[in-house]
């Protein structure tokens, strides 16, 4: 029951997200178009609380998936835990930042873009069938889904949309 509650809500955490960078995508495209006063507010709000956001979420990103390996048993693939290399040092580097009053981003986005790059490859391979090549062949098959959440968020896909989010307010403070 509490892993089925954690999933979904974890789910419920990835679509909010993916809806948020798509709106910022558009945003960020008709800005120079469009004047809207509390749309700037609202991204100037973001920009200077960005490190505290990324340390939320990557938190939750990384006890996510602590809480899937642990709690939950989902044996991680290969890909899962280079992914997972690159998140973890994440909410302890923005910690940091955010106690010592530093700006880590270049650091959090060093990180990100080569987590965002394995998870894209690990979304690509999933959603196509394709061979995961020699990093799921040693340890758990990259292809088990362990639950579905609105017909395609999985967890590569949370990670995915983790990774790219952090990507959004840390190159926006770059």
């Amino acid at each position: 029951m509490i892993v089925e509650t954690v999933n979904y809500i974890l789910s419920q955490f990835t679509l909010i997200g993916l809806i948020f960078i798509i709106l910022s995508i558009f945003y960020e495209v008709l800005r120079k178009k469009i004047k809207i006063k509390s749309a700037e507010k609202l991204r100037n709000f973001l920009k200077k609380e960005s490190l505290l956001i990324i340390l939320i979420i990557s938190s939750i990103a990384t006890l996510g998936s602590l809480f899937f390996s642990e709690i939950a048993l989902y044996e991680p693939c290969k890909l899962c835990w280079f992914q997972r290399i690159f998140m973890y040092p994440i909410p302890i580097i923005s910690l940091i930042g955010l106690l010592k009053k530093q700006k880590p981003f270049i650091y959090i986005l060093t990180l990100s873009l080569i987590g965002f790059s394995i998870s894209l490859y690990h979304n690509i391979t999933r959603f196509s069938q394709l061979n995961s090549g020699l990093f799921c062949q040693i340890g758990s098959n990259c292809s088990i889904t362990y639950f579905t959440y609105f017909n395609f968020i999985t967890i590569p896909i949370m990670s995915l949309t983790a990774f790219s989010l952090i990507i959004l307010f840390s190159y926006k403070n770059n």
